[in-house]
């Protein structure tokens, strides 16, 4: 089976909504992570489900910055996994509202590609 991963929008754009239910998490990374996936999950349990999301370059203007992008987000504490046990930071996100966060250095996190 094989599954498409659709490409990012256009520069400058991200078409990224909330609601009263749910947020979103943005999470900067260095470029060295372009193309790879990294897991997110719910609360600190090294156990649970995991969300993944692609690095993509996103571009505005002249400037180049590498993120994932986490739609849809339940409210409260996200864990982004540095490997299957090890987090690398915590997050929280409210509901109706984007999270920023960043990595700024590789070995902060081991990727799931």
């Amino acid at each position: 089976m094989t599954t498409t991963i659709p490409h990012p929008s256009g520069a400058g754009t991200l078409a990224l909504g909330t609601n009263e239910a749910a947020g979103a998490l943005i999470l900067h990374v260095p470029a060295e992570l372009d193309g790879r996936e990294i897991e997110i999950s719910p609360g600190y349990d090294p156990t649970a489900a995991r969300t993944p999301a692609r690095v993509w370059p996103r571009h505005a203007g002249a400037a180049r910055r590498y993120s994932a992008v986490y739609p849809d987000l339940a409210e409260g504490r996200w864990t982004v996994w540095r490997s299957a046990f090890v987090p690398a930071v915590t997050v929280t996100v409210p509901r109706g509202h984007i999270t920023t966060s960043g990595l700024r250095r590789v070995p902060e996190l081991c990727t799931f590609a």
